[in-house]
């Protein structure tokens, strides 16, 4: 769901600092959320790379997902429309490696814009697993509709959040609502699995592609990369469905507090104009 109007005036952030392009893009990882994104992160991070996971779009600066929304806007998922190199570098400059939610959505812009790097179609154990992953996310409090709308009304850093993840996202997963993801993940997640995968595997030739899983550690992802296995450094499983709830409510619990205080604010004025107004006739 768009607002125009509203995202001009009201929910408009500061456009943040423009990111430049400061190392070369070498890794697009692809495989969607929960299916191992944060483990490869840090493993890549061990190996030296610079990641951008989809966390960065709930931890930084909010400025930057406002344009990303605005990015995916401009394209609406028409393949006639093209995404620049320097586009896309003003918001990944910074990182040589991108993976999760961004790089699901703009998949084939991203390898399109960068045809040098080298991509990792992660995945889980089987489409169940993951599609049972994803789904308990989306029943978490914290990404409830009415929750989500609610903070998203009354504090901005939220507003642009489901601007960018949910609307897209709806449309990614051909849900029945148009500005909700939920519906359409439960009814078509696994079949927009298998459908990303294949479009993955026609794009990307198998000498520049790499199909992995966390099961499978270091060896064949060091081999993909050219790179030695780190010795006595244990592959990281992290982000189990526990943890990851836990950083989920951590992050969300503060945007709460501050959509309340915006409430009880435009509440206080809403209750002192219509004092004003129920007064002025016996001044006139």
């Amino acid at each position: 769901m768009r607002y125009p109007a509203l995202q001009t005036w009201l929910y408009r952030l500061p456009e943040p600092p423009i990111r430049r392009r400061t190392k070369p893009m070498k890794l697009i990882c692809v495989g969607p959320s929960r299916s191992g994104t944060e483990s490869l992160a840090d493993a890549l991070g061990k190996l030296g790379y610079t990641t951008y996971h989809g966390w960065n779009l709930f931890l930084e600066d909010a400025g930057y997902v406002q344009k990303w929304h605005e990015l995916a806007a401009s394209s609406g998922g028409d393949p006639d429309v093209k995404i620049t190199r320097e586009e896309f570098d003003e918001l990944l400059g910074h990182a040589d490696v991108v993976l999760d939610l961004v790089a699901v959505y703009f998949t084939r812009e991203l390898i399109e814009a960068y045809p040098e790097a080298q991509v990792i179609l992660n995945q889980r154990e089987s489409y169940q697993a993951w599609h049972s992953s994803i789904s308990k996310i989306f029943s978490l409090p914290w990404f409830t509709l009415y929750f989500c709308m609610f903070v998203g009304l009354f504090e901005k850093e939220t507003f642009w959040i489901n601007q960018f993840f949910q609307w897209p996202y709806a449309r990614v997963f051909r849900s029945s609502d148009s500005w909700w993801a939920a519906p359409g993940l439960k009814s078509c997640g696994i079949w927009v699995l298998k459908e990303h995968m294949a479009m993955v595997r026609g794009l990307v030739p198998p000498e520049r592609r790499l199909e992995w899983g966390p099961e499978k550690g270091w060896e064949p992802l060091c081999k993909f990369l050219g790179t030695d296995v780190p010795k006595e450094v244990p592959f990281p499983y992290l982000n189990h469905g526990e943890a990851f709830a836990k950083r989920v409510e951590e992050r969300f619990k503060g945007r709460l507090v501050e959509a309340l205080f915006n409430l009880i604010f435009v509440l206080a004025g809403v209750l002192l104009t219509s004092v004003f107004v129920w007064k002025l006739p016996r001044f006139l």
